[in-house]
């Protein structure tokens, strides 16, 4: 369930701003005692190069509705995530495209106690080459990575590559 609403200026920079309410229906959700998710979003977008090159941002703010603080395994739950992802689409043809795209979110989590809470961040990079043989059929080749990282110690750490796990 949604609501959106766009406007388009005279330079070609659409904005959209979504509205939405998700319904808990997967396992995962359920396990969690999801009882349910509010998300608003601005999409703002822009064509470049006669329209074969699509840019836009997407800046969003999630919220979690849960019954318990914890998973049934004691994992901290969500309370809050706001994000941003960039990604670029690109026309080679009218058939072949090829996209880029990152998404960085910081998510505040419930704590025992309410004292306070953690915010844990997590990034995310994908690449896709797709070909779209009909209206119906396209076939697509991905490439995505993602990792936490975390706040510690008074500093920020990203990691990029990880020799243990890589």
């Amino acid at each position: 369930m949604g609501s959106e609403m766009c406007i388009r200026d005279s330079l070609g920079i659409g904005l959209q701003w979504r509205n939405q309410v998700s319904l808990p229906i997967s396992t995962e959700s359920n396990r969690d005692d999801l009882f349910t998710t509010y998300q608003t979003s601005v999409v703002g977008s822009k064509a470049l190069m006669g329209g074969k090159l699509l840019v836009f941002g997407i800046p969003y703010s999630r919220y979690f509705f849960y019954e318990y603080k914890t998973s049934v395994s004691g994992r901290l739950l969500p309370r809050w995530q706001n994000g941003l992802s960039l990604g670029g689409l690109y026309f080679v043809t009218p058939k072949l495209s090829l996209y880029g795209g990152g998404d960085y979110r910081i998510d505040t989590v419930y704590t025992i106690d309410d004292n306070g809470q953690t915010p844990r961040g997590t990034y995310r990079f994908d690449l896709d080459v797709s070909y779209q043989w009909n209206s119906h059929i396209t076939t697509s080749v991905s490439y995505a990575q993602g990792r936490a990282s975390y706040f510690q110690n008074g500093r920020y750490e990203l990691v990029l590559f990880d020799d243990q796990a890589s």
